[in-house]
């Protein structure tokens, strides 16, 4: 209670003013001589929210519009032109769905003037309730002024269904009168689905509803339109790209979806089937001239059953239409609606597309990337898979090779396979079969940990876990754990029932034939070399989390193939075992050296938690100094300085491999404390490894003047120069400024983000490009604009990798040049930029002048 009254309290100090009118008027309804709208427009400013018309009172205050005044009344219900955005809270154990209104809505209210043919003023109120991401200011309403001039009376509108005596979402008298239009029908795998127009005919400058009919197999199901954007899935969705017809969306359902609600660990995701039988509506605007037309009405949905989902489905569906003599002014309005409202993101004609012609992720004169297949720009087709995967190969076939060489392996190798080598003379199955056998036993023991946990990531996509700050600082808490037991402060044992289990698997094998003891060893020896191995596997799948879902079964597979080739190999060859170094304690230093590497990759998890919560206490100084206090450590054990537990007392010699190994240690410490506490750092992989350098550090006097006149929601950011956090407002002041919009799709789990940042923007070739530009920093995983950020380049590019770099018209909002992912090149990012700025001033465009500070900022 008493944290509910400080809430309260504090709402009463945040200003008021998050909601605008901009404008109240009202028109007429197209086709009709007495229908009338009041057409109300709102700013709801940056982060906040106010409820849809359709929202559950009892979650919030949906908005609403009175009227009041001589000779006008409501005849009909507040209704929102704008889609709402749903958004799901879980409190206790229930699910809670909400419907949102940001950004730019439209409301309308039917009303009936009683003479028509007079001039009138009315006062409308609108009634709302504005909230953000954190707390709800109490429900306050504001009364502006709309007036009706019979001489001017302004665009007319479509008419509502409430207008014709429907409610919401159904056909009016008017449709019902008509026969329906004719049935259009696909056929997809597991799924029928059916359209047709409500009316076979609708005069021009009016409305007609499109009714979509699904048809899913038994025990399959398709996801709700209304399903949140953050679950994963394919959401039943429409479109056309009928020149003269504007088709609303989100679709409309006819009925009640089936809750359906997940916990992979990460918090639970609340999925919204439709089965058997489901019905979706949307309303057609109709611009286009009077005559036969046949619609293409273009459909994506992804079918599922409970364990799999076939891929995305997408498919058209050809529409006959009838149009008539109507309204052509309501047709033109219809027109300039939808040029207004609309974000459809092309690439204008002639546009830059990228480092090379014809990149991917450009088309020209549509949605960048529409219809085009998602490789990576500036990179030939066979590297279009993403970098981090091999990466991740590379890191888990190192850790299997680091494995074999601890003091749990290394010894019982000869033991091993000199076991099955006799096993083989007793007529047990031949040398090479054993081998086989055992190093097959090693590869499932471990392929099957990946799998396990590519299940349990697979349904809520590995991508949107890895940009999760719990998910991260679990990662790192796992790294510092796994690091102080390979430093020889504890010891990490398997349960007993496991090792019981070893045991008499081993004890199996060595009397019983065949191979199928051979693997129940293999799986056996796996499991009493733990204390070993989980560290290295930890790791493994620590960073398989932050990619694909398969990258934890293929990331186990290359560390347990790595792992197990030393037993194939000398079992068919014997003769080398004679030749293997022998045991000692060179393998305790092969130990602690991976512990301090794994104390130094924990800070990079644990950092991204902290930008991600702001605290700003793991800052590129911070970190610098703690990465520097492990090599430092490491090099004087290295240096015969110190023991561990594993030494057993005994100080370990001093020779030419464990000195070369300290040496180079002490200059990455160096190396580090050399560009403290800013940097520069050219090497790329410490750009990735570190904060950024303008995270959370003092600013300079200049920079503090700067930062002091920012509005809210822009901060300052690379280059020491100021960032839009959210694509709107950058928008908006390039529309003021008349200059083109550079935008940036990060993220701050992204390492290769990092490396454009920190190493590419200050190129003096780059840095004053970007600074020509008016910027958005846009990030896809922080609050409060991450959801909608991402959701607007998934819109506009059809993709969610970062880093996405994109040169906008903030007028047409026409995207000008693209440029996607990492390239070391600064030449090849300066030469694509440039050709955007070109194409700017081509339209009309002014660049900002550049005005330096003495700390590199403007």
């Amino acid at each position: 209670m008493l944290t509910g009254l400080i809430l309260a309290a504090a709402a009463l100090f945040v200003p008021q003013d998050k909601v605008q009118v901009s404008s109240a008027e009202i028109r007429p309804v197209a086709g009709s001589e007495s229908a009338f709208q009041v057409v109300v427009d709102l700013e709801v400013e940056i982060g906040w929210h106010v409820y849809h018309p359709s929202q559950d009172p009892a979650l919030g205050e949906p908005i609403s519009l009175s009227v009041s005044g001589e000779g006008i009344r409501a005849t009909g219900k507040t209704s929102s032109l704008s889609p709402a955005k749903p958004h799901m809270e879980q409190i206790g154990g229930q699910i809670l769905m909400y419907q949102w209104l940001d950004g730019a809505p439209q409301l309308v209210l039917p009303v009936e003037l009683s003479d028509p043919s007079l001039p009138l003023e009315a006062e409308v109120s609108v009634k709302y309730q504005v909230c953000d991401d954190r707390v709800c200011l109490p429900t306050t309403s504001q009364t502006v002024t709309a007036a009706w001039n019979p001489a001017s009376p302004g665009e007319a509108v479509a008419a509502l269904p409430s207008q014709g005596g429907a409610r919401e979402g159904e056909a009016t008298p008017a449709q019902n009168e008509q026969e329906p239009g004719p049935l259009a029908e696909l056929d997809g795998e597991k799924i029928k689905i059916t359209g047709r127009f409500l009316s076979a005919t609708v005069p021009q400058g009016g409305a007609v509803r499109l009714r979509i009919e699904t048809t899913v197999e038994e025990g399959w199901h398709i996801y709700d339109p209304l399903m949140a954007e953050d679950v994963p899935g394919v959401p039943l969705a429409a479109k056309t790209a009928a020149e003269g017809f504007v088709l609303s969306a989100p679709l409309e359902p006819q009925q009640d979806p089936i809750e359906h609600v997940e916990d992979f660990g990460f918090g639970p995701l609340t999925y919204l089937w439709v089965e058997g039988t489901g019905a979706f509506e949307a309303e057609l605007k109709v611009a286009a001239e009077p005559g036969e037309y046949t619609i293409p009405v273009e459909l994506n949905w992804m079918v599922c059953d409970e364990s799999v989902c076939l891929d995305a489905g997408n498919d058209t569906l050809q529409i006959k239409l009838t149009v008539t003599e109507g309204d052509a002014d309501a047709a033109a309005g219809i027109l300039s609606d939808a040029t207004r409202g609309a974000e459809d993101g092309g690439v204008d004609e002639g546009g830059a597309k990228g480092a090379v012609e014809g990149a991917p992720g450009v088309q020209e004169g549509g949605i960048a990337g529409e219809g085009e297949d998602r490789g990576w720009i500036n990179k030939p087709a066979g590297e279009a898979l993403d970098e981090g995967f091999w990466n991740l190969i590379w890191a888990a076939m190192l850790a299997g090779l680091a494995t074999i060489l601890t003091p749990c392996v290394f010894p019982m190798i000869p033991i091993t396979v000199s076991f099955f080598t006799k096993r083989a003379e007793q007529g047990k199955g031949s040398a090479l079969g054993n081998a086989t056998a055992y190093t097959a036993g090693i590869i499932f023991t471990f392929v099957g940990l990946g799998i396990g946990m590519a299940a349990i990531m697979g349904a809520s996509g590995a991508n949107a876990v890895a940009s999760n700050a719990w998910v991260n600082l679990a990662i790192g808490a796992l790294f510092v754990f796994l690091a102080f037991s390979l430093l020889g402060f504890f010891d990490i044992k398997p349960p007993k029932f496991l090792a019981n289990f070893a045991s008499k698997a081993q004890a199996e094998g060595q009397t019983k034939s065949g191979y199928a003891p051979v693997m129940l060893m293999a799986v056996a020896f796996s499991v009493t070399a733990f204390t070993c191995t989980v560290a290295f596997v930890g790791t493994v799948l620590g960073l398989a989390a932050t990619g694909e879902w398969w990258y934890a079964t293929a990331a186990m597979f290359a560390y347990a193939l790595v792992f197990a080739m030393p037993f194939f190999f000398l079992a068919l060859f014997p003769n080398m075992l004679q030749k293997m170094p022998s045991a000692g304690g060179w393998m305790n230093a092969v130990k602690v050296s991976f512990g301090y590497l794994e104390l130094i990759a924990a800070w990079k998890f644990l950092s991204a938690t902290d930008r991600q919560w702001q605290l700003e206490w793991l800052t590129r100084p911070v970190v610098v100094v703690l990465t520097v206090i492990p090599l430092l450590l490491w090099a004087a054990y290295m240096f015969g300085l110190y023991m561990t537990k594993g030494d057993y007392g005994q100080r370990p010699p001093r020779t030419v491999g464990r000195a070369s190994v300290g040496v180079l240690a002490l200059g990455a410490a160096i190396y580090l404390i050399s560009g403290f506490p800013k940097g520069p750092y050219e090497h790329l992989w410490m750009e990735a490894y570190l904060p950024p350098e303008y995270y959370g550090r003092a600013l300079t006097a200049e920079e503090e003047a700067l930062v002091a006149d920012l509005p809210e929601g822009v901060s300052l950011g690379p280059l020491s120069v100021a960032w839009h956090e959210g694509y709107e407002s950058a928008l908006e002041e390039g529309r003021k400024r008349n200059a083109p919009v550079f935008l940036d799709f990060t993220g701050i789990t992204c390492v290769n983000c990092l490396k454009m940042e920190g190493n590419i923007f200050p190129k003096e070739e780059v840095a004053p490009l970007i600074k020509q530009m008016v910027r958005a920093h846009l990030y896809v995983d922080k609050a409060p604009y991450g959801k909608r950020n991402s959701a607007f380049q998934e819109k506009h590019y059809k993709g969610a990798s970062q880093p996405y770099y994109a040169v906008m018209n903030p007028h047409t909002e026409k995207t000008l040049a693209v440029f996607e992912g990492y390239d070391p090149d600064p030449s090849a990012f300066a030469e694509v930029l440039q050709a955007g700025i070109e194409k700017a001033l081509e339209q009309g465009l002014e660049t900002l002048p550049i005005v330096t500070l003495a700390s590199g900022g403007e």
